[in-house]
């Protein structure tokens, strides 16, 4: 861990009792906890939608409304979304490459990120955008509760 920053999320050190323990007595939004880096590192704005949708979790929930099912969907989500964005370079929108100079491919893989007004693929309810923490977020009102 370096200083100001928290677990990363790919690591031995991220356990589910760890995350328990992050999530305790937080009141803040589950979106505004897994962007603050101080708790756990590098997840970005588009992981955090795809994760929670993955759980089936409104990113706009509070922290304590979470019951330890849902903290363990999320838990596995995060590692899920991260370990298939990893796997396929990350997301190129415009002009991002890797270290090699090509295109990440995750973007075909996004459910909801980018996606408001748009028929979710799950339930065909058209996802909801709002912003949360001064971030887009979008996310599927039938899907997550």
């Amino acid at each position: 861990m370096i200083s100001n920053y928290g677990v990363e999320p790919l690591t031995r050190e991220f356990t589910k009792y760890v995350f328990n323990n992050l999530l305790d007595g937080k009141h803040t939004t589950i979106k505004q906890f897994l962007l603050n880096q101080q708790y756990i590192a590098g997840i970005g704005n588009i992981y955090v939608d795809e994760s929670c949708f993955l759980a089936g979790i409104r990113p706009t929930r509070k922290v304590s409304s979470l019951t330890d099912t849902e903290k363990e969907r999320l838990f596995k989500a995060i590692k899920h979304i991260l370990k298939k964005a990893i796997q396929e370079r990350g997301t190129t929108f415009n002009n991002y490459v890797d270290a090699n100079g090509n295109q990440g491919n995750y973007l075909k893989f996004l459910k909801v990120y980018g996606r408001g007004g748009k028929p979710c693929y799950t339930c065909t309810h058209p996802l909801t955008k709002t912003k949360i923490a001064g971030r887009g977020t979008v996310y599927c009102a039938t899907c997550q509760s």
